[in-house]
């Protein structure tokens, strides 16, 4: 069972001076961290419920990572002020759970109890075993309850109707599933924060004149390379929340060619590109391909570890008979071949290629080529290959085509987005130091002034001494995820409820296109998803001041 940490004494001399009290804060707050961290390792279910009138539980105060997974959440709060009525499946279940509150805490120990709690995910209702206690403090005054929780065999649908058992294979894979979902996501935000500082220090650096024209070269490459690693944690966050693809007009020449120039770097191995001229455009997600293509010339290279050249060949291509190419109807389509002139591959390996398990490498798991595979399929194509042993390997990729007129404007230039100098006050509130800096010394530069916290309480409190000074933040950059105490959108609420006017921008790598709206509705004027460019950091700001100055 898990108790609530008690709150450690804090020795009356340590706050006697500013630094002391901060440093108490800071062992506080880091304390509160790694209490969350500990919690997210238990297999169980856990949440601490805060007290109300005559011991009853009133909601949710925090939640670990599997009660998360369990019951689902909003994609803000997650199960943070759910009330008991809101968590249980009706009143009854409600009263049961009480009464177990209750009996905890007349015993001053723990009780059991069979509870049905919603789960936001499919709107089902479940049965659980929860374990609660009452948790007191030294004069025997309530805390706080903890309640862990784990499934019971049983699935009570919605209407109250007893369902079918679920089988053990299939709710493990299924908490498997969403388990990872949960881990790509954090790992995609952690990634986040480690390019943010370069990306926006180089976008910066790059804008700088007299640079020499090698080193210019290099960097705009490396800018590419970010760029790339951008959207690969934007595509991962997107599948992570089961987002839909984005399949739209991609001008596959200029893609090939980037993913070349980052493949071929550094290598003995020498890719030559050739297209056809007036080649249209693919239907395809270009993330996707990216990652494709990648997959692709790597395999190649591998092949070929003496050095030598390889070839990428792009052409139109016109298929006037289903039966040209299995499972692709009539039409237009680009055709990119890939080939090397590595040691081949006999039939029997051809035959096996794609198959889930089936690798040549010695560290291999087998999934490149088959998730190259199920990739261009999504896309509405088709993937070939052809080998002949001592003399190399064709990959064929097939995308269907679009014609000129329904082509779109170019994906963004690999240059970055200029400067934007102007006038104002920006509060900063990120956890991450390094981005802090970074971000400080541009808007510093062109011309901001800049203040800056790395939690959402201390931004509450600048904001109020700024109020009553009279000179609030023009904007607030606010990160979501801030390490202990309030997250960025319970911040901004407070923010907001000091000034109705306040101008919050969304600072964060986890916010997809279809839930924009949701911080939207919530206060915040705009979206700066991360890793930003410096340019497009105070592109933001002067168009939030210049909203503010206008309204």
């Amino acid at each position: 069972m898990i108790d609530a940490l008690p709150t450690p004494a804090v020795a009356p001399s340590a706050l006697n001076s500013p630094a002391g009290l901060e440093r108490e804060l800071l062992r506080l707050r880091q304390g509160s961290h790694y209490l969350k961290m500990a919690l997210d390792q238990v297999s169980d279910g856990v949440m601490i419920l805060m007290p109300g009138q005559e011991g009853c539980a009133v909601y949710v105060m925090h939640a670990n990572a599997q009660a998360h997974i369990l019951l689902g959440g909003d994609p803000l709060t997650g199960l943070r002020e759910r009330t008991l009525a809101q968590l249980t499946a009706g009143e009854d279940e409600e009263l049961t759970l009480q009464s177990a509150l209750q009996r905890a805490l007349k015993s001053g120990g723990s009780t059991v109890c069979e509870c049905g709690l919603r789960c936001s995910v499919g709107k089902r209702v479940r049965r659980f075993r929860c374990q609660v206690r009452a948790v007191t403090n030294e004069h025997g005054l309530l805390m706080n309850y903890t309640v862990t929780f784990r499934p019971q065999e049983e699935v009570v649908e919605a209407d109250g109707a007893v369902g079918v058992v679920e089988d053990d294979a299939v709710l493990l894979a299924r908490l498997r599933t969403e388990n990872m979902a949960a881990l790509a996501q954090g790992i995609a935000h952690d990634v986040n924060n480690l390019l943010g500082p370069m990306m926006t220090q180089l976008s910066m650096t790059m804008q700088q004149g007299h640079l020499d024209p090698r080193l210019k070269g290099d960097l705009e490459l490396m800018f590419v390379s970010l760029k790339r690693a951008r959207q690969f944690t934007q595509q991962v966050v997107k599948v992570a929340k089961a987002g839909h693809e984005e399949r739209q007009p991609t001008d596959m020449v200029k893609l090939v060619k980037e993913t070349v120039s980052l493949c071929a770097a550094g290598s003995n191995v020498e890719i030559i590109v050739t297209e056809e001229k007036q080649l249209q455009w693919a239907l395809a997600d270009g993330v996707r391909m990216t990652q494709v293509l990648q997959n692709l010339i790597m395999n190649g290279m591998e092949a070929m570890p003496q050095g030598g050249r390889m070839f990428v060949e792009l052409t139109n291509c016109l298929l006037e008979q289903e039966e040209e190419v299995e499972g692709l109807n009539v039409g237009r389509y680009v055709d990119i071949r890939v080939r090397d002139r590595g040691v081949g591959m006999p039939p029997e390996l051809l035959a096996r290629l794609f198959k889930e398990s089936f690798t040549t490498k010695k560290d291999g798991n087998g999934i490149g080529l088959t998730g190259v595979n199920r990739f261009v399929r999504e896309q509405g194509g088709r993937i070939l290959v052809t080998s002949t042993v001592n003399v190399g390997t064709e990959f064929r990729v097939l995308l269907p085509a679009v014609s000129p007129v329904e082509k779109v404007k170019a994906a963004a230039p690999s240059a970055p987005i200029p400067l934007r100098r102007g006038e104002g006050r920006v509060l900063l509130v990120d956890d991450e130091a390094p981005l802090r800096q970074v971000a400080r010394c541009i808007l510093n530069q062109c011309g901001y002034e800049v203040l800056e916290v790395d939690n959402g309480e201390d931004a509450i409190t600048l904001y109020k001494r700024a109020l009553w000074d009279g000179g609030a933040p023009d904007v607030v950059l606010m990160d979501l995820t801030l390490r202990g105490g309030l997250s960025g959108t319970e911040t901004a609420r407070e923010i907001l409820a000091l000034d109705a006017g306040a101008k919050l921008v969304v600072t964060s790598g986890s916010v997809t296109e279809d839930i924009q709206k949701v911080f939207l509705d919530e206060g915040f004027v705009g979206i700066l998803p991360k890793p930003y460019e410096a340019g497009a950091l105070t592109e933001k700001v002067r168009e939030i001041i210049e909203m503010r100055v206008g309204a």
